[in-house]
């Protein structure tokens, strides 16, 4: 596996343990807004740290986004694998 695709995982998980983690918070019977408010603005810097890496990533070549549902099925099939 790629790097940078174990690095993305990661990334993800980490977004998804931030909002977890806030989640708990607020239905926690000991509640610290602190706490919540901190992993929620995490959550929220990473996602769109995290959008804009991946968007950098296709505009450069490194990862390529594919079309599931190509106009013309058998154009695809003739492309050169890379």
């Amino acid at each position: 596996m790629p790097i940078y695709k174990l690095i993305i995982i990661l990334v993800f998980l980490f977004i998804v343990w931030t909002l977890a983690s806030a989640c708990y918070n607020m239905v926690s019977k000991k509640r610290n807004p602190e706490k919540m408010f901190k992993m929620l603005a995490w959550r929220i810097g990473l996602s769109v740290f995290f959008f804009a890496v991946l968007m950098l990533s296709v505009k450069m070549g490194w990862i390529e986004s594919h079309n599931p549902f190509p106009k013309d099925p058998a154009a695809h099939l003739s492309k050169p694998n890379k």
